[in-house]
């Protein structure tokens, strides 16, 4: 089974990884310790942007689909399956409000069994990302200037 443990902050992933364990830096970019993946980078910001309020659950449920995408990614079939096809997969993912997920994890799980193939084992815990609060939303509309706006520009990257 693989296990993938997930982190909001970066100071709390143990120096060291237990044989079977990935810990994952949640919304982060490029971790600093070796071993350890991340998942999410941009999307602070991008949520941010957004300038609008983000329910608490909302963002739960993006934080569970960057740990599946994670998951889905970082560990090969063709290495972590027994038949060449279906792995097995334990999260363990930070929420804002874990209580809300524990009564659907296991219709998540049943889902996910089905549209991939996989196993997967989803366990929720406190500590999550937390939504921008509507005083940062307020200062991103001032520092964009969004409601003066009459055009839509495309940048290249």
């Amino acid at each position: 089974m693989n296990k993938l443990v997930f982190h909001v902050d970066e100071a709390k992933i143990p120096p060291t990884d237990v044989a079977g364990t990935t810990h994952v830096f949640l919304y982060g970019p490029k971790p600093v310790r070796p071993g350890t993946g991340s998942v999410g980078g941009p999307l602070e910001v991008a949520v941010r942007r957004l300038a609008v309020v983000v329910d608490r659950k909302a963002m739960d449920f993006l934080s569970i689909a960057l740990a599946v995408i994670a998951a889905d990614t970082y560990v090969s079939r063709e290495r972590f399956s027994a038949n060449g096809w279906a792995r097995e997969f334990n999260l363990d993912i930070p929420l804002a409000r874990p209580e809300v997920w524990h009564d659907v994890a296991e219709d998540l799980e049943n889902a996910l069994n089905f549209l991939s193939g996989d196993r997967w084992t989803l366990s929720f815990r406190d500590g999550g990302m937390e939504p921008p609060v509507k005083e940062a939303i307020k200062r991103l509309r001032k520092h964009i200037a969004i409601g003066s706006a009459d055009c839509v520009r495309r940048r290249m990257i």
